[in-house]
């Protein structure tokens, strides 16, 4: 990747890593909303936690992959 394109990415990615426990929540959220597996029940705590972290990982090597191109993604996750 060319410094510029590093450099124009970024602040917008540094604005969005800071939103990453966030938004790993509300896709967990939303995607139990919509199944109907835990309509009654919930889902149990362990399981909501590891999705989150789950998701949290996958947002995070995302964005890093963005920014460093030295970065072992296989690795990372």
């Amino acid at each position: 990747m060319t410094v510029s394109t590093t450099s124009t990415l970024a602040r917008p990615i540094t604005d969005l890593r800071t939103r990453v426990p966030g938004m790993a929540r509300a896709a967990i959220d939303r995607y139990i909303e919509g199944t109907a597996r835990y309509a009654e029940t919930g889902i149990p705590e362990y399981l909501h936690r590891e999705s989150v972290r789950t998701i949290h990982t996958l947002l995070t090597v995302c964005l890093r992959s963005a920014l460093e191109d030295s970065l072992d993604i296989p690795g990372s996750l």
